[in-house]
């Protein structure tokens, strides 16, 4: 009955159809699915200590990718609640200060450190985006350089970013930003810049 294995799942139906909350249902799924994966890694060590080490390194492992598995589970439902119904244009940020391609780096870095709004600001060439420059990137420079090299120099391309409409369904962004450099895509409508997310 470990969430989210089958009869976790049939587990959380019932409790779903109970209180009419599926993240309430999905939580306690969860909870119940995490505790029985702690008692087969429990039960591993037991075996382990009985002599039957390969057996009980086994049953262990199972039992802590079961624990990961339905810690991971919840936190992807909540995000799947937490998405519906949004577009890239309502998460994306439109109030970032924006670089221009001739800025200094360390113009870039006055805009990072505490207290910053995004540790990846947009670049610019005049209204359209050439790329976006992230922390990192800007730190990465020589403190001797930082007056004198411009964030095209360093830059990550507009060609290497996602590039995505504001109306793109919200539930898609954690697959893209997960594979995309720096995190973040360009949000663009007929080529023209709106924001980053």
């Amino acid at each position: 009955p470990g969430f989210p294995m089958d009869g976790g799942r049939v587990l959380r139906g019932i409790l779903w159809n109970a209180s009419g909350n599926a993240v309430s249902a999905t939580k306690h799924a969860s909870s119940a699915g995490t505790i029985i994966s702690y008692v087969i890694v429990a039960l591993g060590a037991v075996i382990i200590v009985q002599g039957d080490i390969a057996a009980g390194v086994w049953v262990g492992a199972t039992g802590w990718l079961l624990s990961t598995l339905a810690r991971s589970y919840y936190r992807a439902m909540l995000l799947k609640i937490a998405l519906n119904g949004l577009t890239v244009r309502d998460l994306c940020a439109r109030d970032l200060p924006a670089l221009q391609t001739s800025d200094t780096v360390a113009v870039a870095s006055s805009h990072f450190g505490a207290g910053a709004l995004s540790r990846t600001l947009p670049v610019l060439f005049g209204e359209r985006a050439a790329g976006a420059i992230g922390d990192v990137q800007a730190a990465g420079v020589p403190a001797d350089e930082a007056a004198t090299k411009t964030v095209a120099s360093v830059m990550t391309r507009a060609s290497d970013l996602p590039s995505l409409s504001p109306w793109v369904d919200a539930a898609l962004l954690p697959a893209i930003l997960s594979t995309a450099a720096l995190g973040s895509a360009l949000v663009e409508s007929e080529g023209v810049f709106i924001g980053l997310v």
